[in-house]
Parts: C-alpha cells; structure tokens; sequence
C-alpha cells in the first residue's frame, strides 16, 4: 500500500491542490452568501461539482492503467462518459459572462470569486484530459493519444456551446437525444447560417489548444528538470 502511494504521491498531490481550490471557491461562494443576505450563484456549486465529473473518470482510469485486459473492456464506456462531461470542465470560464450584471459594491470580490472558479475547473479539465491521453498512449500508443486530444478539445469547445448558448446538459443526451442531435445536425449541416456557433466553437477551441499545449510543455519540462537534478 505504501509503495502504491509512493508511486502515484504526484497524483494525489494534485488531488489535493485541486480538492484545496474546490473548498476555496466553496468558501468564496458561501461567504458571499453571508454577505449579501441571499444565495446568488449559487449555481456556481453545481457547475464546479460537474466540473469533477470528467475527473473522476480519468481516475477510474489510472485504477486500470497497467491492466490492459480490463481497459480495452473499460475504455469505450468510461472513454465516453468522460468525453461525455468533459465540457463541463472548460464551461466554467463561460461563467464570468455574469460579471457584467454585477451592481454592488463588492465587485471585486465577485470578479476574484469567477476567476477562481473559472481556473479550477478548466485545470481540473486538463489534468483529467493529461490522464485519460497517458491511459490511451497505454493501449494505443502515442500518436492515437494526441489525436483524441485534439479531437476531445475541439469537441469540448462544441459542447460548451451547446450549454451556454443552447441551455443542453450533459446528460441530455440519455433523456432528448432526437432533440440534441437535432439541434446539433442542423448546425454540422448548414455551418454558414449558424456561422456565430462556427466562430465561438473555432475560437474557444484554439484557446483550449494553445493551454492545453502549454501545459504539456510545462509538465514535460518540469519532468526534465527532475531528471537532471
């Protein structure tokens, strides 16, 4: 058991940095509500919760990392549902649109309070992406792994439209699917009348890439570094 922990002591270090930001944002959120006498943005914990969702997927995921017999078994279904909440994820930057209603006088403390949120969750997404792409380099190699990187990133930028803009949840997909494919058939079918979710969708999509890279940039540094000391 000891030796398990040793191995994985960098995981569960960011396990704990991140489950640490969660109660900070919990803390910023709650004490607002003691501040201001009502439970505004309040939805900001269900965001966050959901946020944890794809997270938690990667870590069913590093529970079958070296047995490759149980993962080809696991893959498809655990693969989808975490493609499936990951969304949820970089949505939470999507959520300082509501600054701009903001009318008191702490306006500060709210734009602090969205900030950390915003990069809770979209970290919590790029750990989550950072080892469901190691699992799949496991079983498929390293080139198979980066091109559903890329593909979940610019997929996670369509779905993060289809919850701002269109109001669909992730789970959506099990209770209205005719609906949601719908709505999303009509938008791969007909691109120029819906050029507002093509340029919201390229947008967001170049931005998660360009972090996404940096952060596997800086990993893969800090990695050299450790070797070299």
């Amino acid at each position: 058991m000891f030796k398990t922990l040793s191995r994985h002591r960098h995981k569960l270090f960011m396990l704990a940095a991140l489950g640490f930001a969660s109660a900070f944002c919990l803390a910023m959120l709650l004490a607002r509500f003691w501040r201001m006498n009502n439970g505004h943005y309040g939805f900001m914990m269900w965001n966050l919760f959901l946020a944890w969702i794809p997270l938690l997927c990667s870590i069913i995921a590093f529970r079958y990392y070296e047995r490759k017999f149980f993962s080809y078994l696991i893959f498809p279904p655990l693969a989808f549902l975490w493609l499936l909440f990951f969304p949820n994820s970089p949505y939470l930057v999507t959520d300082l649109i509501h600054l701009r209603s903001i009318n008191s006088d702490i306006w500060w403390y709210d734009v602090i309070m969205f900030a950390a949120f915003a990069w809770t969750g979209f970290f919590m997404g790029f750990v989550s992406l950072q080892w469901i792409q190691d699992w799949i380099a496991n079983l498929f190699g390293k080139v198979i792994s980066w091109m559903f990187a890329f593909a979940a990133l610019g997929l996670s930028a369509f779905g993060v439209y289809l919850g701002r803009f269109l109001r669909w949840n992730s789970w959506d997909i099990f209770f209205e699917p005719i609906s949601l494919l719908s709505d999303v058939w009509q938008r791969i079918r007909h691109p120029l009348q819906y050029s507002p979710t093509m340029l919201f969708t390229v947008l967001l999509a170049g931005f998660l890439f360009c972090a996404y890279l940096m952060l596997t940039a800086y990993t893969q540094l800090r990695q050299e570094q450790a070797e070299v000391d």
